[in-house]
């Protein structure tokens, strides 16, 4: 059971979360379940917003099938659990801008962040993070992150920005191979390269 300001959160949380501005200003205020599976922290919490604001539809970042929020692409989401995923850090770093992102639309803006909705949604993340640019760049990269090839330093790297390895992508593939693999789904990198192997479409 762990405190989040004045709410205690056990495996499941039924109750209304506040969102307030820099100078501790009332915003808006949510009515949400927060569902924290075994798998936490090494996956995200399942999130349902039950105050029936918002609607359960792909368009607004929501699985229709259980009505729970989207947060990132499975990618992103693996990174940011391998970084140390926290009850409080989720909260604050995860949930809250969500559901800012959501007062926006909710009041006639834009989202200020999010990917699509299928694979082009996987291209974006890994093109935003990584600078990757089409599909055989990605393979590569996941190819070396997954330990199947290796790259030298002082060759042009394999992406198409004219630079070294050792001086471009290389800081980026030992990043992430550092962070480990996940112990409720140690072949993720393999898995990501294996959708983008079987999939040709591309940015």
């Amino acid at each position: 059971m762990k405190r989040i300001e004045n709410l205690l959160i056990k495996d499941f949380f039924r109750g209304y979360i506040t969102l307030r501005n820099g100078e501790g200003k009332y915003i808006y205020t949510f009515y949400l379940s927060i569902h924290f599976t075994p798998q936490f922290p090494f996956v995200f919490p399942k999130v349902i917003e039950i105050g029936n604001e918002v609607p359960k539809i792909m368009d607004r970042h929501v699985y229709p099938s259980y009505g729970n929020l989207c947060f990132a692409t499975w990618a992103e989401e693996q990174i940011i659990c391998m970084q140390g995923l926290t009850s409080i850090s989720f909260m604050e770093d995860i949930l809250k801008p969500r559901l800012a992102d959501e007062y926006r639309v909710l009041h006639g803006e834009d989202y200020l962040s999010g990917y699509d909705h299928d694979l082009s949604g996987f291209y974006q993340f890994y093109n935003k993070y990584f600078e990757l640019k089409n599909r055989d760049e990605i393979i590569m990269f996941l190819e070396l992150v997954c330990g199947l090839k290796d790259h030298p330093n002082n060759i042009k790297c394999f992406c198409s920005n004219y630079k070294k390895y050792k001086n471009c992508h290389k800081d980026k593939v030992n990043y992430v191979s550092s962070l480990g693999r996940n112990p409720k789904n140690p072949l993720f990198w393999e898995k990501q390269l294996q959708i983008f192997k079987e999939n040709k479409i591309s940015l």
